[in-house]
């Protein structure tokens, strides 16, 4: 992999990680009222998806760096 095509994805997976929750954010009323939850309840969804994105980020990153460092 290129060195321009590293940073590429590398600032893909930053920008879907923020894009994503300042989607999230504004709809959290709306999944409140919707599911009929309490907006603690519909807050809890935030930390589950930054936890969620967090272990994905440790699950699929090091395999890859692990795998192209041996082949160098």
């Amino acid at each position: 992999m290129t060195g321009v095509r590293v940073e590429l994805v590398l600032t893909a997976v930053v920008g879907l990680g923020a894009l994503s929750i300042d989607m999230f954010l504004p709809s959290l009323p709306t999944i409140a009222a919707v599911f009929g939850a309490e907006a603690a309840i519909a807050q809890l969804t935030v930390t589950l998806f930054l936890m969620a994105f967090a272990a994905a980020q440790l699950v699929y990153g090091p395999p890859p760096t692990a795998s192209a460092a041996a082949g160098c």
